[in-house]
């Protein structure tokens, strides 16, 4: 595979793991991140030969991706951490009623 193919790839798999994180796919945003991953660890092993400014747009928009998903993924966590909260404040009044 050519060095732009690889690096094409790994956007085309960043651009998913966006897309997923949207509809909370997290078990596949996970396993695109480890393939995408490998794309890049094979796409910089040999020293990159294509057109720099193609690997500056494709660098810069993979960050975009990942920024845009750890937001996402955080969002994810905050939500999480309120349903925790939730059930906890439950139990408590729960507990409560019960032992009066």
């Amino acid at each position: 595979m050519t060095e732009q193919g690889l690096l094409d790839q790994a956007l085309e798999l960043s651009e998913q793991m966006l897309k997923h994180a949207l509809d909370d796919d997290w078990a596949e945003v996970a396993r695109l991140h480890a393939e995408r991953d490998l794309k890049l660890h094979q796409y910089f092993q040999p020293a990159p030969t294509e057109a720099a400014e193609h690997v500056r747009r494709a660098v810069q928009a993979v960050l975009n991706y990942d920024q845009q998903t750890v937001a996402l993924g955080q969002r994810y966590k905050n939500s999480l951490q309120e349903q925790l909260n939730t059930i906890s404040t439950g139990k408590s009044a729960i507990k409560a009623y019960q032992n009066y």
